[in-house]
C-alpha cells in the first residue's frame, strides 16, 4: 500500500539527513533485505516514523501505511538474534503498528478495506507467534505485552477457542512472572498499573489503554463464554486495573 513518496516521507523523517541513503536502504527493505538495527541507515528514520501518532481521519491514510510500515520493519529485525543489543521498548513499536492498522479499518471505504486489509490479521497473528520467543525483555520482560498483541490479531481469525483461552492464560501469566521480582525488590506491591507498570517504555501507554478498551470488540459470535470471559478480564485489567 505504499506508494514512492511514502519511502522518500520515511527517509526523510531525520530532518532530511541522508535522505538517500535511507532511501535507497529501505528499498532494500521492501525488496526483503534484512535490516540490521546496528547500523543508523535506516533504523534511525525507521525508529523516527513509529513515533507518529495520525489522527484516525480518511485524509492520513498514508501516514498510517508509512508508520505500519516502519513498525512492521522494526518487528521483523527485532526477531533477528544479531540485532539484539540493540532492541529497546519494542511494545512501543508492537502498539504503533496494531494502533494505525485499527485506524485504518475505520477509514478506509468498505470495499477497498476489503483489498487492502485481506489477511493482515492472520499475517499480523503469524508474525507475532513466530516473533515472541525469540525476543530478549531484560531488564523489563515485555512478553505479556506481545501475548496482548497476539491475541489482538488471533481474536480475528480461525483460531479455536482452547488456543485462545490458553493465551490468555499465558498473557496473565508472564505478567505476573515480571511484576513478582519487581515486587520483591521493592517490598511491596508493584506501583503503576496491570501490565503497563512493567515496563520503563512508557511512551504509548496510552494506546495499550485504547487496545484494553477495544479488545472485546475483536469477539465474535463464534466465540464460546471462557474466551469472551479471559477476553473482557484481561480488558478491563488494563482500562481499569486492580485497585484503581
Amino acid at each position: 500500500m505504499l506508494v514512492p513518496e511514502d519511502l522518500r516521507r520515511v527517509a526523510e523523517a531525520d530532518y532530511g539527513q541522508r535522505a538517500d541513503e535511507h532511501l535507497a536502504a529501505l528499498r532494500e527493505i521492501v525488496s526483503g533485505g534484512a535490516l540490521d538495527l546496528g547500523q543508523r541507515v535506516p533504523g534511525e528514520v525507521l525508529e523516527l516514523a513509529r513515533w507518529d501518532q495520525p489522527p484516525i481521519e480518511p485524509s492520513q491514510e498514508q501516514r498510517h501505511w508509512r508508520r505500519a510500515f516502519a513498525c512492521t520493519a522494526l518487528l521483523g529485525a527485532y526477531g533477528r538474534a544479531e540485532n539484539e543489543g540493540h532492541v529497546h521498548g519494542p511494545s512501543q513499536t508492537l502498539i504503533g503498528l496494531i494502533d494505525s492498522l485499527h485506524a485504518l479499518e475505520r477509514i478506509l471505504p468498505t470495499r477497498e478495506r476489503w483489498r487492502a486489509m485481506a489477511g493482515i490479521d492472520a499475517a499480523g497473528t503469524a508474525l507475532l507467534a513466530w516473533l515472541t520467543p525469540r525476543l530478549s525483555y531484560e531488564p523489563f520482560a515485555e512478553a505479556a505485552f506481545f501475548g496482548l498483541g497476539l491475541l489482538w490479531f488471533a481474536l480475528a481469525c480461525e483460531v479455536e477457542d482452547p488456543a485462545l483461552v490458553a493465551l490468555a492464560e499465558w498473557i496473565m501469566a508472564a505478567e505476573d512472572a515480571t511484576a513478582a521480582p519487581l515486587r520483591d525488590e521493592l517490598g511491596a506491591p508493584l506501583p503503576g498499573d496491570w501490565l503497563l507498570g512493567t515496563t520503563v517504555f512508557n511512551l504509548n501507554h496510552d494506546l495499550w489503554c485504547l487496545l484494553g478498551a477495544r479488545l472485546p470488540k475483536r469477539l465474535s459470535p463464534r466465540h464460546g463464554p471462557q474466551v469472551v470471559e479471559a477476553v473482557c478480564l484481561i480488558s478491563a485489567m488494563i482500562v481499569h486495573p486492580p485497585g484503581d
